[in-house]
């Protein structure tokens, strides 16, 4: 599974960074919000068709950093695998999902309140708790970094987004 969800979408994203024209209609017709990219309104034909193309293979634009990347929708994961994939790999996409909806960071500032990364920390720990040895170390490695990042993110802070200020230091 991770080999696959990683190289497809290395792949997806070589093609569209290799692809300049389509990389600059895309920042020209999107709506930038939330470190994604919306292209329900563009009227330029291409980007209706990539925009179709990826909603109907569960993937997402998101944006960083000022770069546009692929990424798979775990909300779509979610919706159309439920049925078929084991209960605690499911469980993982619907928390993912959910941390998109709630959002987290943007150019390294945070976009929640610090309470809002406790919950995710709790969140992820107690999800880790749950899954024990499940057989796919792909989701425990993604946990484990989600763990990481947040408890990083809730103890040092983020770039643009200290816990404390350093203006009285640099005096």
């Amino acid at each position: 599974m991770k080999n696959y969800i990683n190289n497809s979408i290395s792949v997806l994203n070589d093609e569209l960074w290799n692809d300049k024209q389509l990389y600059k209609k895309i920042e020209e017709h999107g709506i930038f919000e939330n470190n994604n990219v919306d292209l329900t309104n563009s009227k330029d034909k291409a980007v209706e068709k990539y925009d179709r193309y990826l909603k109907d293979n569960g993937i997402k634009i998101g944006y960083s950093e000022g770069a546009i990347f692929l990424y798979f929708d775990p909300i779509y994961i979610y919706l159309n695998f439920k049925n078929v994939l084991p209960e605690e790999i499911i469980e993982y996409f619907k928390i993912v999902a959910g941390d998109i909806s709630e959002g987290f960071s943007q150019d390294e500032a945070l976009m929640v309140p610090w309470d809002s990364i406790r919950k995710k920390i709790v969140r992820y720990e107690n999800y880790f708790k749950k899954i024990g040895n499940i057989n796919c170390p792909y989701i425990i490695n993604l946990t484990k970094q989600k763990i990481d990042l947040y408890l990083k993110a809730y103890m040092i802070g983020l770039a643009n987004s200290p816990i404390y200020d350093h203006i009285d230091e640099a005096k």
